[in-house]
């Protein structure tokens, strides 16, 4: 059995020992140009990023949080139908096409599975949980239509308030403060865990 790794983890076990080398170079080949656009999207706007940013984004948190590449499965000879693509092709039908709205599920799903209950991520297959998704969905996107000033924010939000002794309950309270110098700090904690800005410019 003989395995092949490249650029991310990526590793292959070829069945056949006799696999000619031209097919092992046409297969890096096509990866290492996949990978080559895993740096677009931290000088990309989000409203042009594409689903291969959006894996590359993830992939950039994964290493960040567990200090290691995250492994690909290598399963298919051409990227845009491997395993990794077909995740997030799925979890876009799962939620939505708008890809800043997944970037949010995606820290979402960092900060309050994997850091707040040290969730390992064996596989990709976890960001497509149907359980994990209906709960995104209803704490961060159905909500959203009726948010006004007198709203609580969520206790996980709450907890970041308190650290700085605000006196910030609601939704209001936070649109009154956002632009105050006195609580950039804590709105840039807000923000890196989750918090959507664009939430306090609907608050009426």
């Amino acid at each position: 059995m003989k395995t092949v790794y490249i650029e991310y983890g990526i590793k292959k076990e070829m069945k056949n020992k006799s696999m000619e080398t031209q097919q092992e170079n046409e297969i890096s080949s096509a990866y290492t140009k996949f990978f080559a656009k895993f740096k677009n999207h931290e000088t990309l706007d989000i409203s042009k990023w594409s689903l291969i940013d959006l894996l590359a984004y993830f992939c950039k948190r994964y290493e960040k949080h567990y200090g290691v590449k995250y492994t690909f499965r290598f399963n298919n000879n051409v990227p845009s139908k491997s395993y990794e693509m077909y995740r997030m092709k799925s979890l876009a039908q799962m939620i939505t096409s708008d890809v800043a709205v997944l970037k949010d599920y995606i820290d979402w799903l960092f900060e309050t599975e994997v850091v707040a209950r040290k969730k390992r991520i064996t596989a990709l297959g976890f960001i497509t949980n149907v359980e994990l998704v209906n709960k995104y969905k209803f704490l961060k996107l159905i909500p959203n239509a009726s948010i006004d000033r007198t709203t609580l924010l969520p206790a996980n939000y709450l907890a970041i308030v308190k650290q700085y002794t605000a006196p910030i309950n609601n939704y209001g309270d936070l649109a009154f403060v956002k632009d105050n110098e006195d609580y950039k700090e804590m709105m840039e904690k807000l923000v890196e865990a989750g918090f959507d800005m664009k939430i306090l410019e609907k608050v009426k």
